[in-house]
């Protein structure tokens, strides 16, 4: 399920969730260099997170690169944890884990 954001008539983020119960995971997460720190991320993510759940997802899962220290504090801040480490053609890899419960 693709989401694009738009900015200036441009792409500026994209994600992509490939949803399933029990566990829906977040294929892919991209915001344009220019249009980080804005906020754009967390939007991404927590549209992420709301068609999991519609999905009747119990988690949601997304693999970041070990070295991607930003991310890697973003998904921290919205809930998820190390679930996995490992390599993938050569790259040190993390799988990350969020549980989802019911929306308040």
């Amino acid at each position: 399920m693709p989401r694009v954001v738009r900015g200036g008539g441009t792409v500026v983020g994209a994600s992509v969730l490939l949803p399933a119960a029990p566990i829906s995971s977040l294929a892919s997460i991209a915001v344009h260099p220019a249009w980080r720190r804005r906020g754009l991320g967390v939007a991404l993510l927590d549209d992420a997170i709301e068609l999991a759940r519609h999905a009747s997802s119990r988690w949601l899962s997304l693999t970041v690169d070990r070295d991607h220290g930003p991310a890697r504090r973003l998904y921290r801040r919205q809930g998820f944890g190390t679930a996995l480490r490992r390599s993938e053609n050569g790259l040190a890899r993390i799988e990350m884990l969020r549980r989802l419960g019911r929306r308040a």
